[in-house]
């Protein structure tokens, strides 16, 4: 836990104010920035990382995260990808209208503990249309975490809400952790949630955690 929480606080000291221009493009015309950061991703990370870390003379990732593309027959991914190929592989799945360097914090802290770590940028219509066809009707009987923003006026899970109730019907091995955040909580509070990552995998899931 010590030393995902120590890489994240890299992070903590940086100025992200890139987000707030890139959250602003997406309100104004979400098709266009989102065509633009998906072709053009150098364009995308000169955006989010500001001229401020470079000042402070910190490395934004000092574990590498790399741009790739697959290709397949019926659609083309973009996705960034830190640590050892043949690490443990942790995919980490933004929300909607967020991109995959939304875990920029999470990436090179997890890569640095032995994971490899992938986030795609996520296509949530054609995701939702293919887990209508899910096996099982949907239910996952492997471990799953939850992380609810505790002050998450958004996605409100807490306080009586009733939001979460189908994911705790469909979850056969649900573990739920509150961070005291708003909603975007990997910006937010990147240490508390590295942290209650790494809980969650040293705990739960010991056969996958690196020795």
């Amino acid at each position: 836990m010590i030393c995902a929480e120590t890489k994240a606080e890299y992070f903590c000291k940086q100025d992200w104010t890139g987000q707030i221009s890139l959250m602003g493009h997406e309100k104004s015309d979400f098709g266009r920035s989102h065509r633009m950061t998906s072709s053009e991703p150098h364009r995308l990370a000169k955006l989010v990382v500001s001229r401020q870390t470079q000042a402070d003379g910190i490395d934004p990732m000092p574990f590498p995260v790399t741009e790739h593309v697959l290709k397949t027959k019926r659609h083309t991914t973009a996705y960034l990808a830190c640590g050892a190929p043949d690490g443990s592989l942790i995919i980490f799945l933004h929300g909607w209208p967020e991109l995959a360097i939304s875990w920029r914090h999470q990436l090179p802290a997890f890569a640095e503990l032995g994971f490899f770590c992938v986030a795609p940028d996520m296509n949530h219509k054609r995701n939702a249309a293919y887990a209508a066809t899910a096996l099982n009707q949907g239910r996952l009987s492997m471990p799953v975490l939850f992380l609810g923003g505790a002050n998450d006026l958004t996605c409100m899970t807490t306080g009586g809400s009733r939001l979460a109730e189908p994911m705790r019907q469909y979850c056969d091995d649900l573990t739920e952790v509150a961070i005291q955040s708003g909603h975007s909580m990997a910006q937010e509070c990147p240490v508390r949630v590295n942290a209650a990552l790494a809980k969650w995998l040293a705990t739960r899931l010991t056969n996958v955690w690196p020795a």
